[in-house]
């Protein structure tokens, strides 16, 4: 289950679904190497503050994707 401690990489690598999830949530630039983009290996909640995002309302609907 995904949590707010879960890690961006295991949440990005989890499915297809959750990576383009990521990339439009984040406004991760296509082509881009996801661990330079700063967020890979910090956690959900860390990532959401860093871009000034709802945890909750991100969190929800990572849940909710399969």
């Amino acid at each position: 289950m995904i949590t707010e401690k879960t890690l961006m990489r295991d949440i990005y690598c989890s499915s297809d679904f959750k990576k383009e999830l990521v990339i439009r949530l984040f406004n991760i630039p296509r082509g881009s190497c996801f661990s330079c983009m700063g967020i890979a290996h910090i956690s959900l909640k860390d990532a959401c503050k860093e871009k000034n995002l709802n945890l909750e309302s991100v969190l929800n609907e990572i849940q909710t994707t399969n």
